[in-house]
């Protein structure tokens, strides 16, 4: 005698895998960062480990339509090149001021066929956009353009074939500037569990910011200084905060700077 399961059972095994390989992947959060060498690189961060199949993405940039600049060719490096490659989708358009080029990527090897894998907090660049004809102020974004069905662009990653979508983030974990240089502000511990010390070089002059970014560009702490005098140290207690990455901006006469602060606990 043949048994035949209830299809009800067979919906319900199903569900629970999917429920299962929904909770291995981990979620994805996306950047846009202006490069020094003038292409504007999207980045990655997962929350979590993985080296599955990044099945596909989308995205879409946005920039003021008052300008001569515009997105030319995407350029890729390895190891991204080798499991997912972007490329444009469809035409720039142009609505309520602002120009838009949705972008998309497809994936068909796994991860560890590579090999490669991503670690949790680790920023991956995924392409560079060549800018053309001038600057402009680029950004990835979700809005009503975007999200309307015609157009089909808000930000999008599915991983393994499921929807793995996380945020849409604005300050970089990673600085295109070399940290802890001799001449510059020195940030210890780094990874820190309960405080951080952040000392200014000598010379430093004048009133000095400090301010500790979290990952959506919030400030979660902040202090003034004046350096006119010897080198000066600040410390702040991180104890409080959640782990994960931060960006510590420093502004003084002699500029801007930007270091990225480990928060382990």
């Amino acid at each position: 005698m043949r048994y035949l399961v209830a299809p009800r059972a067979l919906l319900a095994g199903f569900g629970i895998f999917i429920m299962s390989m929904a909770m291995a992947q981990p979620t994805v959060d996306i950047t846009l960062v202006q490069t020094a060498e003038g292409p504007v690189e999207v980045r990655l961060r997962p929350d979590g480990p993985f080296d599955g199949l990044f099945s596909s993405i989308v995205f879409t940039i946005r920039w003021s339509a008052g300008g001569a600049a515009g997105l030319g060719s995407v350029q890729q490096f390895s190891p991204v090149n080798s499991y997912c490659t972007v490329t444009k989708s469809g035409p720039e358009q142009t609505s309520n001021g602002f120009r838009y080029q949705v972008f998309a990527g497809f994936g068909f090897v796994p991860l560890t066929e590579v090999p490669t894998a991503w670690a949790a907090g680790e920023e991956i660049v995924l392409c560079r956009v060549n800018v053309i004809n001038g600057s402009a102020a680029f950004s990835i974004v979700d809005d009503s353009w975007t999200g309307d069905i015609n157009n089909n662009g808000d930000f999008f990653v599915s991983l393994n074939g499921i929807d793995r979508t996380g945020e849409i983030y604005t300050i970089s974990t990673v600085t295109n500037e070399p940290e802890m240089a001799v001449s510059g502000p020195q940030v210890v511990p780094n990874p820190a569990n309960d405080q951080v010390f952040v000392t200014l070089p000598e010379g430093t002059s004048g009133p000095v910011s400090l301010q500790l970014l979290d990952a959506a560009g919030r400030i979660v702490w902040s202090k003034g200084l004046n350096a006119d005098g010897p080198s000066h140290r600040a410390s702040f207690d991180v104890s409080a905060l959640s782990a994960g990455t931060y960006v510590l901006m420093v502004d003084s006469g002699s500029g801007r700077s930007s270091h990225r602060v480990v928060i382990n606990h």
